[in-house]
């Protein structure tokens, strides 16, 4: 039992200790706590269709889009900052991807959910828009 209490400590000092760039640890659902798991740093979300895209600033961008049925994987390249608004762009030779994250709050269409980011994606030409929130 003693062991469990700990691991459930350490855990909240790593959430919280990972959280603090971003002004306090938002409330995580599932899919975001999966992400967080995983070593990524920033996850958005769009609908319609349904998309997903995650930023691991040691390793990659992710566009996960058409309710799952297309993976897009590229390299991660350092944003541009201006004024409030972080661009990724990214050619890997195969796919342009560009995700603008800005600081700007948003809402779910579907869920009603608040998050603090909109996020537009764009690949290959096709324009995205959803919201977003920073894990760490």
């Amino acid at each position: 039992m003693k062991l469990i209490t700990a691991i459930a400590a350490l855990l909240m000092l790593v959430l919280v200790g990972g959280c603090a760039h971003t002004g306090g640890c938002p409330r995580l659902g599932r899919a975001d706590t999966d992400a967080f798991a995983r070593g990524v740093d920033f996850r958005g979300m769009g609908q319609e269709p349904g998309w997903v895209v995650e930023i691991d600033v040691d390793r990659s961008i992710t566009y996960i889009g058409d309710y799952g049925m297309r993976r897009v994987e590229v390299p991660y390249q350092a944003p541009v900052d201006v004024l409030g608004r972080r661009t990724y762009t990214v050619n890997d030779g195969r796919h342009q991807l560009s995700v603008v994250i800005e600081s700007r709050p948003c809402t779910d269409i579907m869920s009603g959910e608040a998050f603090p980011n909109t996020v537009t994606v764009i690949l290959d030409g096709v324009s995205h828009q959803g919201c977003g929130r920073w894990l760490r």
